[in-house]
């Protein structure tokens, strides 16, 4: 087997892979390519979005990809980025299953990084932009899909489960454990991950970081008077403090479910939540 990675974030919306793919590949062995799932699901799809917002039609990485098979997506990656270990945070189950069972890819060691985050900041992050939704059928939807994920993927060579609160709070701490599993050396300076050339797709918050600046970005951040405030910062986004009234904050830590699965999830940060 080759000594070159694809590691496949897997995550609800808006738990922070786009993030965490930008800190994994900012090291000189890996690349970011964002929601790369997107160019071979969608003919014609931009590829870049840092390549988009500087004015050119394709990127100086992945031009011609749209001429390329999705069965040699990964392949296609690694010639043009010329590292070992790429990193793409699609978050779709159809394409991890299809790269998963694809035989050109069995040369590669492949991770599957699932990524959880605090109910409290998804549901948050998710209201914005539906204000309809409540914390009981946001629970079962945040237990049970990441349930779904875990029954999915547990059972892989490489399943490795992270939590974005404790790689934000504690990143000296947590970040070096994933770097290893992942066969990249960790670096603090990756966590200002806007001083590194990222090439992939991603228009949300973290991408605001890197190319917010640019006259042609193409970002929704849900808030760009945060992202703003906090440009070219490393910051533990913690919005639910002031987005939660008491009484939801107290329907929350009474949520027995909800509670149990923290513990038996056992992340840091859910462990003091709980």
């Amino acid at each position: 087997m080759s000594s070159k990675s694809i590691n496949l974030i897997i995550s609800l919306t808006r738990s922070g892979s786009n993030w965490l793919s930008y800190i994994l590949g900012s090291s000189s062995d890996s690349a970011h390519l964002g929601e790369y799932h997107r160019p071979f699901s969608s003919h014609g799809h931009i590829a870049c979005r840092l390549c988009e917002a500087n004015g050119f039609s394709e990127c100086k990485y992945l031009y011609g990809i749209n001429n390329v098979d999705k069965s040699n997506a990964f392949k296609f990656a690694f010639d043009r980025f010329q590292v070992k270990s790429l990193i793409d945070c699609s978050k779709s189950k159809e394409w991890i299953n299809y790269h998963i069972d694809n035989e050109i890819n069995s040369q590669f060691r492949m991770s599957i990084i699932h990524l959880y985050r605090d109910f409290k900041a998804w549901f948050v992050s998710e209201r914005r932009r539906n204000k309809t939704l409540t914390i009981d059928d946001s629970i079962s939807t945040w237990i049970n899909i990441n349930r779904e994920f875990s029954l999915l993927y547990s059972s892989h060579a490489h399943y490795i489960k992270v939590c974005y609160d404790d790689l934000s709070q504690w990143p000296n701490e947590e970040f070096p454990i994933l770097f290893k599993k992942i066969g990249l050396e960790w670096n603090e300076d990756f966590l200002s991950y806007w001083n590194y050339e990222h090439h992939g797709l991603g228009g949300n918050g973290a991408s605001f970081q890197n190319i917010g600046h640019l006259t042609k970005a193409k970002v929704t951040t849900g808030d760009d008077e945060y992202y703003s405030k906090h440009r070219h910062k490393v910051f533990y986004d913690e919005r639910w403090k002031d987005e939660l009234t008491v009484k939801e904050i107290k329907r929350i830590s009474e949520s027995d479910i909800l509670m149990e699965e923290y513990s038996n999830l056992g992340f840091r940060s859910f462990t003091a939540a709980h």
